[in-house]
């Protein structure tokens, strides 16, 4: 429909290497000037020539004073020039997508003090024009000026919701309503959600995987084992408290899984045995009340009848994407997206 569909399930970006080119400027034989020569990670400065100064022309405060200005000018530039040849300094948010840890690590580090939000308002004049009763079509139309791209859809008979990236912190929902063939916006939403930068891990890694959100705070920790999750499994908020924290081992989901609201408390409790649900589901509201339950048997007790339970079912499957950072959840609209 024009606009890119992010990636689904674990699949994430691909680390982008940016290359830089260095040139190489020659001075100019007739010219008294400072000059610059300019290789890979190295910088030549040529010495200064003080400015020739004909007895009674010029006194000598003003000869230092023209060396001093000349001098500085030339630190100046030149500190400028060490600071574009060294390529973790360039592209933080980019070089969040290196297969290296390292550079991973040293970009977030970066990141968390420098790091500054986009403002919502530099969306309000776009999206001032997505109303009630516009088409969907229109809608594409007016985003892809702006290499937007879709992130979540979520359908209930008639009607369906899609959210939209719009840059590294603002995500936009519009909800739509399919009468015949025509798709029309019923309610139009923005709302913060920092965009986070998953990296594939090499395929036999073992050890700790760490990724960002743009902010530079930890998004996943995971804990492989030849390229399979084994031990702890934690995720985060965009703002550094923990989302949830599972535990694997060879047989797949093993043991107690518990989500946080970004406050700290919980938000649902689980168990899996042997990568399968078990026992009572319980998904909190923020106040501590129950939301919602579901009970799953033991896998010893579990047919090929059971429908609705173990690994296929719905809350299954909600649970399992909001462990992987799938589940989107709009505070405006109050949907959930899984993408």
């Amino acid at each position: 429909m024009g606009v890119a569909a992010r990636p689904v399930g674990r699949g994430g970006l691909s680390s982008r290497n940016s290359a830089r080119r260095h040139g190489h400027e020659k001075p100019e034989a007739q010219k008294q000037e400072p000059t610059l020569t300019i290789r890979p990670f190295s910088i030549m400065i040529t010495p200064l020539q003080p400015p020739s100064a004909a007895p009674g022309e010029r006194g000598c405060a003003q000869s230092l004073g023209v060396i001093m200005c000349m001098t500085f000018l030339r630190l100046y530039l030149a500190a400028i020039l060490c600071s574009a040849a060294n390529p973790h300094s360039a592209a933080p948010i980019s070089d969040l997508s290196s297969p290296s840890q390292q550079v991973r690590d040293d970009a977030a580090k970066v990141l968390r003090d420098k790091f500054t939000l986009p403002p919502r308002a530099r969306w309000e004049s776009t999206l001032a024009a997505v109303k009630p009763g516009v088409s969907k079509e229109s809608v594409l139309k007016l985003l892809n000026q702006f290499n937007v791209t879709l992130g979540g859809i979520t359908a209930s008979g008639q009607t369906f919701t899609e959210s939209y990236r719009l840059d590294d912190a603002w995500e936009s929902a519009c909800s739509y309503q399919r009468v015949d063939s025509a798709e029309t916006v019923i309610k139009p939403t923005r709302y913060e959600s920092l965009r986070d930068i998953w990296v594939a891990p090499p395929p036999d890694f073992t050890g700790v995987w760490t990724t960002y959100f743009v902010n530079g705070q930890q998004s996943r920790e995971i804990h492989y084992v030849s390229g399979h999750y084994c031990g702890v499994f934690t995720a985060f908020h965009s703002e550094g408290s923990k989302s949830c924290v599972q535990h694997d081992d060879s047989s797949g989901a093993n043991g107690e899984d518990t989500g946080y609201f970004p406050s700290g408390r919980v938000s649902y409790h689980a168990r899996y045995k042997n990568g399968s649900p078990v026992g009572t589901w319980t998904h909190d509201k923020e106040d501590g009340s129950v939301l919602a339950t579901t009970k799953h048997p033991e896998p010893e007790q579990m047919t090929p009848n059971s429908e609705g339970l173990g690994k296929g079912s719905a809350i299954s499957i909600y649970f399992e994407m909001l462990r992987l950072g799938r589940v989107v959840r709009s505070p405006d609209h109050g949907g959930i997206a899984v993408c």
